[in-house]
């Protein structure tokens, strides 16, 4: 009989609100970054009180809802977070908190429209956790990198500090009160807009990603696009670059119609672009590709899963796309530094931000909200 074992204490699980409290506090990672000299990208968001609450967190822009123009369209942005709860920061290694630097650039700024309605987050995806991964009550991701919690840097090393990983009571709650209230405000949103569709029509959840810059000589950048594109040319990937890549989940979230509408308006629309502004966004860009269709990113995250969901109970109207961007369209990377010394161009993001708007208010007129559609 092992003594030890028997006189083990094991201790109570932790409540609910002992996490709560102790995740009140908000820290803002990028900011703690630039203390010590390096230049991150910012997020261009502001939390309501600068709280990091299941209350606050979501930053909604639902008001072109109440135009009578609203497309049938919903941009949700969910890795531009910036905030994390500060316990949770002091715990992530040093290779860890750098890791916060990496957001999906631009992508919170891009989809803030005043015609088209909007959900975004202010959770830093790499302190706390993912909301485009399925939660730890679901089956595991099998083809995205990284998990509802990231335990590892892209390098792969440990994410957090020796024996202070989030505990279970800590990714329980991380996963009812903030995952879960995420997607239930993308799934009230989409209502709404279904409410105002006429009958025929059809909705489009669009989720904007920003992914890394294949021609970065940063550590992290290349052993993700390795661990991630493992059977991928990285050579090629660096000559075939598009400024855009689509996802369905391969045809199961979006119908083709709708999918092919957008790829078609991308392409139009870079093109009626005047030719300064097209060589801004192709600078830098060696194949002068616009636009890829599961190509690299392939199948989407959880939001594409989400939507699908959506059409597989009775709301076959529902449409997902996840829409990656190639940030180096309009950020000017430091090469060894990467993301924690990168700078945003402008011009070039407003640009990006404008031609996104119109080629959303273009699907919405070519299919989505077509007669008969």
């Amino acid at each position: 009989m092992n003594i030890d074992k028997m006189n083990e204490v094991v201790k109570p699980p932790e409540s609910v609100e002992v996490v709560a409290e102790r995740f009140r506090a908000t820290v803002r990672p990028l900011e703690e970054l630039r203390k010590r000299g390096l230049n991150p990208l910012a997020s261009h968001q502001k939390l309501e009180g600068g709280a990091l609450t299941p209350d606050s967190f979501v930053i909604a822009n639902l008001e072109p809802m109440e135009r009578e123009d609203c497309p049938n369209v919903l941009f949700m942005a969910p890795h531009g977070g910036e905030y994390a709860p500060e316990n949770l920061f002091e715990r992530l290694t040093e290779e860890g908190q750098r890791s916060t630097a990496v957001i999906d650039a631009g992508t919170f700024f891009i989809t803030q429209s005043e015609r088209v309605p909007s959900l975004a987050t202010g959770f830093s995806r790499f302190c706390g956790f993912d909301l485009n991964r399925r939660p730890p009550e679901e089956a595991a991701n099998v083809a995205a990198p990284g998990s509802f919690i990231w335990e590892r840097t892209m390098t792969g090393a440990s994410m957090y500090k020796p024996g202070q990983e989030p505990t279970e009571t800590e990714r329980e709650y991380l996963s009812k009160k903030y995952h879960a209230r995420y997607y239930k405000e993308v799934g009230q949103a989409v209502h709404k807009l279904s409410e105002r569709r006429k009958s025929g029509e059809r909705v489009l959840m669009l989720d904007v990603h920003a992914f890394v810059d294949p021609n970065s000589q940063n550590a992290s950048v290349t052993s993700l696009l390795k661990r991630y594109l493992p059977e991928t040319d990285l050579t090629a990937l660096k000559e075939s670059n598009p400024i855009f890549v689509l996802s369905d989940r391969k045809g199961f979230s979006c119908d083709d119609d709708v999918k092919n509408a957008f790829v078609e308006a991308l392409q139009t629309n870079f093109e009626a672009l005047s030719e300064r502004e097209k060589s801004l966004l192709l600078e830098g860009n060696a194949s002068k590709e616009v636009v890829a269709v599961e190509k690299w990113f392939t199948a989407g995250g959880y939001n594409a899963e989400y939507g699908d969901k959506l059409r597989k109970s009775g709301q076959p109207w529902v449409n997902a796309l996840q829409l990656e961007i190639n940030p180096t369209a309009f950020v000017a990377f430091d090469p060894v530094g990467g993301f924690e010394n990168a700078t945003y161009n402008d011009e070039k993001l407003a640009i990006m931000k404008r031609l996104l708007e119109q080629v959303v208010l273009d699907v919405n007129k070519s299919v989505l909200s077509a007669k008969g559609a």
